[in-house]
C-alpha cells in the first residue's frame, strides 16, 4: 500500500476511539464545555419548573401573586443544580457562577427576544436568584474523595 493511503486510513478512524485520543473533539475536562452543560441543565429545570407552574396557575391551585416568587425560587434551584453538574468533580470554585451567569444571559436573552423589551427590575431579581443558587452550589459538602489509609500489617 503506498504510504500516502496509508497514512490517510490511519487519520480516519471510528469516532469512539478519536475520542479518547482528543483528535478533532473537547478534552473531557475542557471548563467550557461544563460550563454549556450546566446552563443547559438549569435551563431544562427552569423550563420544567415554570411550565409546572403555569399548569398549576392555570387550574387554580396556585394564586397569582405567589408566581413571582415562586417564579425566582425555580431560578435559584435551577441555577443549584446546573452549578453543581458544572462543579462536579472538578476542583475550580468558578464554574457554578460561570454556569449560573450563563444561565442568566440566556434567560434574558430569550425574554428579550420574545417581549422587545428588557425589563431591568425583573432581570435584576433573576440575577439575584442565580447567584443565590450558585452561592449554594459553591459551597463544598464533604471532604471529596476519601482515600483507604494503608497500614502494613505486622
Amino acid at each position: 500500500m503506498p504510504r500516502a493511503i496509508s497514512s490517510c486510513v490511519q487519520k480516519t478512524r471510528p469516532i469512539h476511539q478519536r475520542a479518547r485520543t482528543g483528535g478533532v473533539f473537547m478534552k473531557k475536562d475542557h471548563p467550557g464545555k461544563r460550563i454549556a452543560m450546566g446552563a443547559s441543565v438549569s435551563l431544562m429545570c427552569y423550563l420544567g419548573l415554570t411550565a409546572l407552574l403555569a399548569l398549576l396557575l392555570t387550574r387554580g391551585t396556585v394564586g397569582e401573586r405567589t408566581a413571582l416568587p415562586c417564579i425566582l425560587a425555580f431560578a435559584a434551584v435551577a441555577a443549584f443544580a446546573g452549578g453543581k453538574l458544572a462543579a462536579r468533580g472538578s476542583a475550580e470554585r468558578w464554574m457554578p457562577a460561570a454556569s449560573a451567569g450563563a444561565f442568566w444571559g440566556a434567560v434574558v436573552l430569550s425574554g428579550f427576544l420574545t417581549n422587545d423589551t428588557l425589563s431591568l427590575p425583573r432581570a435584576g431579581e433573576l440575577a439575584v436568584a442565580a447567584v443565590i443558587g450558585a452561592a449554594l452550589a459553591c459551597v463544598r459538602t464533604g471532604k471529596g474523595k476519601r482515600t483507604r489509609s494503608h497500614r502494613s500489617r505486622k
